[in-house]
């Protein structure tokens, strides 16, 4: 199947980033979704993403209503909205903050597989070799925790000796260590 190169879906190669761990990391993000999606039968959810979206404009909604308030009826007239709009915005963006810090630090996909809610994030170091994925497998109609476990590769393994990633690595990585927690579960 195809090679996908670093600088994401365009194909591009980077000169000289083939060894940068971040770089190869954002790639395997970048294309982690797609495979669930595409290959493995996954529905991804873009409920987070929903929120997230919310809260930041909702913040600046509050933000335009109140400069609109102190430009156009004046500071004095508007004192106690303007300071209330104040107070709002800052609670927004606390949220909007303490989501992106408190709950998607990490998270590369939110989607569902037959009754189980799936959350997976990746980490990896900047100068390791090393991509980790930890899953967690959560039953939508009990709540409880159907797998949770820690799947890691050397990057080696995803990508040739050009710095390009081989998506059907890829594929049948994410294949088989996802199936391994299907199984386990069943058992």
């Amino acid at each position: 199947m195809g090679l996908v190169g670093i600088g994401g879906l365009w194909g591009r190669l980077l000169i000289g980033g083939c060894s940068s761990g971040k770089d190869l990391k954002n790639t395997v993000d970048e294309h982690v979704p797609k495979v669930l999606n595409e290959k493995l039968g996954y529905t991804q959810s873009h409920t987070i993403e929903d929120i997230r979206l919310a809260l930041g404009y909702g913040s600046v909604i509050v933000a335009g209503i109140t400069a609109y308030l102190d430009y156009y009826i004046g500071f004095v007239e508007m004192k106690s909205f303007i300071t209330i709009g104040v107070v709002v915005y800052f609670v927004l963006t606390a949220l909007y903050n303490g989501c992106l810090y408190l709950y998607e630090r990490g998270l590369i996909y939110s989607g569902t597989i037959g009754s189980d809610t799936v959350l997976i994030r990746s980490t990896g170091k900047k100068s390791s070799p090393e991509y980790k994925l930890s899953v967690v497998k959560t039953d939508r109609l009990t709540g409880k925790t159907t797998a949770d476990k820690t799947v890691a590769t050397q990057f080696t393994e995803l990508f040739d000796y050009r710095g390009f990633l081989v998506y059907s690595k890829l594929v049948s990585w994410l294949e088989t260590e996802l199936s391994v927690s299907d199984s386990k579960k069943s058992k």
